[in-house]
């Protein structure tokens, strides 16, 4: 579901409305890396949390997610990423999914598959399975 949401164009808010924290520390905390990855292959503003998450950083049991997190914080995305965020962000919030396989070349022609399942984040498999043990309760917001 989560990511069905994500690849739709809906960003987590900054903040889940459970506990007033990121997001993305919930999913990594939780063990859901595939989930947080492809957040921030969406965009996710990272870097406009990066103090809050920051001081958050201690609840990640986890060696790889704490490792990724802190990689992530410390570098620039990739102008692959760049690209892909700004291209989804000009479509506007609606139905990005179906604009972005009608996306054309100059000449009329269409984009080649492998971009439009980039932009559409296909390229990157997830699975995320929502466990409400805590009752975590996370908003979404059309970012795009």
């Amino acid at each position: 579901m989560m990511n069905l949401l994500i690849k739709h164009g809906c960003l987590g808010t900054y903040n889940s409305t459970h506990n007033d924290e990121p997001i993305i520390i919930t999913l990594l905390e939780k063990g859901y890396m595939d989930s947080a990855k492809l957040l921030l292959d969406a965009g996710y503003p990272l870097h406009k949390q990066s103090q809050q998450i920051t001081s958050l950083l201690p609840r990640i049991q986890d060696a790889q997610a704490l490792s990724f997190i802190i990689n992530e914080l410390e570098n620039s995305a990739s102008l692959q990423s760049i690209c892909r965020t700004t291209i989804r962000r000009s479509l506007g919030k609606n139905k990005i999914q179906g604009k972005l396989g009608q996306l054309s070349i100059s000449n009329g022609g269409m984009l080649p598959e492998v971009i439009v399942k980039f932009l559409k984040l296909e390229s990157v498999q997830t699975v995320f399975t929502l466990e409400n043990e805590q009752r975590v309760v996370h908003q979404f917001e059309v970012l795009y």
